[in-house]
């Protein structure tokens, strides 16, 4: 013969208002608890020569004009006060770091200096024989 309890109505509702209370007040506890802090190692900003001139692979306050070539390659970030050089009475739309690099057809007087942060303002890009 099987044997079967019967339970009141009212016992069942009971037991699920306590079992409610008890998980409100797990997630009551959750809530309140206060929020992990997670330490990040800084980043490591390094600097490079390019072309006798120094770099860094981070924006930082010393280092804040980002240097990318003709070919929307991205070498670094170079210092904004850094001298570079224009062709062709300053109209060329590239610019180099090193005048020895320049293309040997270059009449010598007709370049211009910059730095860097006003070549970047004129819009002229790093060129991709540098």
């Amino acid at each position: 013969m099987n044997k079967t309890k019967v339970i009141s109505i009212p016992v069942i509702i009971a037991l699920a208002v306590t079992s409610l209370v008890n998980t409100s007040n797990v997630f009551a506890s959750k809530n309140n608890a206060k929020p992990t802090v997670r330490k990040v190692a800084a980043p490591v900003v390094t600097t490079f020569r390019y072309n006798n001139v120094t770099l860094s692979n981070k924006q930082s306050k010393t280092y804040s004009v980002k240097v990318i070539k003709t070919n929307k390659k991205f070498i670094g970030f170079a210092r904004s006060n850094q001298t570079v050089y224009v062709t062709g009475s300053g109209l060329a739309k590239v610019y180099w770091f090193n005048k020895s690099k320049l293309p040997k057809r270059t009449n010598l007087r007709l370049i211009k200096n910059y730095t860097i942060s006003n070549a970047v303002r004129l819009h002229k890009t790093l060129s991709t024989t540098q």
